[in-house]
């Protein structure tokens, strides 16, 4: 009899804790501004399925996220997966969310529901979270902390942060009318939102991204070295000017020991882009650190704009105009960026170090520039950039007729349009492949099986490349290969066999355009003897009626 009473018991408790809602503000970034959105969680008896709502729609993304919020819940509180649980986003938009970084509130929100204990309301938490209940990183901080600050919450729950995402949040708090608090777990998080605990967490250096250390060396051709050296030097010159109280409170030292580490790993290993792209991020991040006290703004501005228009282009040649195509590049996106800048508000002075950190972009971009034209190569016959206006005019044909999806291809595509109607058809071409490669491949690699994906990422790795572009984009490839990112380098990998098809387009084109300068030559040589020979038969005939005269 005892034993059934206690059956009993576990049963009733089991349905109680079937029973219940909650609801909680979730930060979300909808356009480029900041926004809460009331997410309300339903328990019912059932058979363990969770339902979402229509409107607005929920992506696949966030749905993955609250599958594993949930099978954690259920396993930390020791209750069966025998719930039905429902979720409504409480909005007048009609739009789509979507992003992990709900997975940390999601979790705490059925943990109200279990517990019967109600999620603080002076208090918002955002982070993505893994089965283990790790709180990971996500986009959008800024945006996000500052609605909860204009919302007049108290505190501010974050994953660790990056550098630039903790001091923006540092400005963002510098009132004290808002703390901000990073977690590491879920369970951290539950002690402050739901047991109402204060809680100490010893403070660490900024988020570094993790690199696999034990990763194989990039066994292609490196060509990019001394570009990923330099780079790295400019960094090293920008964290010599933080300040010092800053660089300490914020345990610097072990951050930047760590980041340069990494980048130097990666040289050494033969990935350089990818050693040189982390430095050229570093970089803007850390210039922007150094200036956090003054963040002079129009000052950048004009250094950089005065940079790019007395910024001298080489003469272009048959061996540099891949070179040159990479500066026309870099200066073009250099110019949207600044003309960016200008256009932002920066009345706040978190705002105003948002937009120092573009403007920073614009000045990485204008020194990589630089650094191309220093290693350019002197050699080569002198060609005519002009003779790939029609290649230039094709590929920018094909690039608008891709299905552009996103803000990124959009100013791919823009600069592409810039840099044609300027004549700087090398760099509008690169830019052009860029959108068409990396539209079209994104389709493709969405349809496709892992297998089909794996044989495709090894004919792509055994491709043999002549141009120096192709060279540069698949060794990055090939390094987010070793990362596991393979959708991301199937793209890039596609991207460099573009750039190495094209390369032979203009050189073919380049050399055309001397064919066609000989053929005019010799048949200006031909006129021009001809010319001379009927001015020789009119002397000869004068000299001769001269001589009869006389």
């Amino acid at each position: 009899m005892r034993r059934l009473v206690i059956f009993l018991m576990v049963v009733a408790n089991l349905f109680a804790a079937c029973n219940g809602t909650a609801s909680h503000y979730l930060p979300a970034i909808v356009g480029d501004q900041g926004k809460l959105i009331n997410i309300s969680m339903e328990f019912k008896n059932g058979s363990g399925d969770v339902f979402v709502s229509i409107y607005p729609e929920i992506g696949l993304s966030t749905q993955e996220s609250v599958k594993t919020a949930l099978a954690y819940t259920f396993e930390y509180e020791g209750v069966n997966e025998g719930c039905d649980v429902f979720i409504k986003a409480h909005t007048e938009d009609r739009g789509h969310l979507d992003g992990p970084s709900g997975g940390a509130a999601f979790a705490i929100m059925s943990m109200s529901v279990l517990e019967e204990k109600p999620v603080r309301e002076d208090a918002m938490i955002t982070g993505s979270m893994d089965e283990n209940g790790y709180i990971g990183a996500v986009g959008g901080l800024y945006e996000k902390a500052k609605i909860a600050k204009e919302s007049g919450l108290d505190y501010f729950i974050t994953p660790r942060q990056s550098l630039y995402d903790r001091v923006m949040l540092r400005m963002v708090s510098e009132d004290k009318e808002m703390v901000v608090i990073e977690v590491e777990n879920i369970s951290q998080a539950r002690e402050f939102l739901l047991e109402r605990n204060e809680i100490e967490i010893e403070k660490s250096s900024p988020l570094v991204e993790e690199i696999n250390t034990d990763l194989e060396a990039y066994e292609g051709e490196r060509v990019f070295g001394n570009v990923t050296r330099k780079t790295m030097e400019l960094l090293e010159g920008q964290i010599e000017e933080i300040d010092q109280e800053l660089y300490e409170e914020e345990m610097l030292g072990e951050y930047y020991s760590k980041l340069i580490g990494n980048q130097q790993m990666l040289l050494d290993k033969g990935y350089e882009f990818s050693a040189a792209n982390s430095a050229f991020l570093a970089y803007a991040e850390a210039g922007t650190v150094a200036n956090y006290n003054s963040l002079d703004l129009p000052d950048l501005e004009t250094d950089v704009e005065q940079c790019i228009e007395n910024f001298r282009m080489q003469k272009i040649t048959e061996d540099n105009f891949e070179w040159v195509g990479g500066e026309e590049l870099r200066l073009g996106w250099a110019k949207m960026k600044i003309d960016d800048v200008k256009e932002m508000n920066s009345s706040l002075r978190e705002d105003r170090f948002y937009a120092f950190y573009e403007g920073k972009y614009a000045e990485a971009w204008f020194m990589i520039a630089n650094m191309l034209l220093a290693d350019s190569p002197e050699t080569g016959k002198e060609v005519d950039e002009n003779s790939l206006k029609g290649i230039s005019e094709q590929y920018l044909s094909l690039a608008r007729g891709s299905s552009i999806s996103n803000v990124d291809m959009l100013r791919h595509l823009k600069n592409a349009e810039n840099l044609h109607s300027e004549g700087k058809y090398v760099g509008a071409i690169i830019d052009s492949v860029y959108v068409i490669r990396m539209t079209n491949s994104s389709e493709n690699v969405a349809e496709m099986d892992d297998w089909i994906l794996d044989l495709e990422l090894e004919e792509f790795k055994n491709t043999q490349r002549d141009s120096f572009w192709s060279n540069v984009y698949a060794s990055h490839a090939s390094f987010l290969v070793e990362e596991g990112n393979k959708e991301e380098a199937y793209r890039l990998y596609s991207f460099a066999q573009g750039l190495e098809e094209a390369h032979d387009e203009m050189l073919g084109a380049f050399e055309i355009k001397e064919e066609n300068e000989t053929k005019e030559d010799c048949l200006m040589c031909g006129v021009v003897g001809a010319v001379l020979a009927v001015i020789l038969i009119f002397a000869t005939l004068l000299s001769i009626r001269l001589i009869f005269w006389r």
